[in-house]
């Protein structure tokens, strides 16, 4: 029997979690939430705004959420629609692409997603509510904190260490035992051959402090 999941969000980033959801056949997709109908998405219809999450755990008392909002900037969006969510009594599961690849001793956090051809290897610890985008490697014994994004391509060598709330952006590269810090945007292209222990945004390779 599927167990039942409601997407929270209805931009462009769902559409890649309703596909994985699909292809995992584990679950029954209720339908999105947004602040406004999108209409049909996937063949996915439109709940109405969060304000009916509430109805639903009522009625569903094992119902599954997954925070489908993704993030270009840093924001924490993703932080409080999940902090909702777990106060409301949902499920938080990982979603983990069929596509992507888990060495053993991976361990993913509560809510985090893995999309398509994602690499994860051996002794890697991911925290909750992540986002590891299309053909991104999180590379061996790395530890990533919660609500960080890695784009599509990046790179996260080995035994590097990242704090919450931080993005890799589109190629974005952490060379290997590097630690860096909270809050941390490091843009496209951009390479982090040193640790960075100041929360901002950073470009260029090396990777350098943008001062706004």
């Amino acid at each position: 029997m599927q167990s039942k999941i409601v997407i929270i969000g209805g931009g462009e980033f769902a559409h890649l979690i309703i596909d994985i959801i699909k292809k995992l056949d584990q679950y029954e997709i209720l339908g999105y939430t947004d602040i406004v109908d999108k209409g049909m998405i996937l063949g996915i219809k439109y709940l109405g705004t969060d304000e009916v999450l509430k109805d639903i755990r009522k009625k569903l008392k094992d119902c599954n959420a997954v925070v489908a909002v993704g993030l270009i900037k840093i924001s924490y969006v993703r932080n409080r629609v999940y902090e909702m969510l777990k106060e409301l009594g949902f499920g938080l599961p990982s979603i983990i692409s069929k596509n992507a690849i888990l060495q053993e001793g991976v361990i993913i956090g509560d809510g985090t997603c893995v999309l398509d051809n994602a690499l994860i290897n051996a002794g890697t610890e991911i925290g909750k509510c992540c986002i590891i985008g299309p053909g991104a490697i999180v590379e061996h014994h790395c530890t990533v904190g919660d609500f960080v994004t890695f784009a599509t391509g990046s790179i996260f060598a080995a035994g590097s260490t990242i704090g919450d709330n931080s993005i890799l952006s589109i190629g974005a590269i952490v060379v290997s035992h590097k630690n860096i810090c909270s809050n941390c945007f490091i843009g496209a292209g951009s390479v982090a051959i040193n640790h960075i222990s100041i929360e901002g945004t950073y470009y260029g390779v090396p990777a350098r402090k943008i001062i706004s």
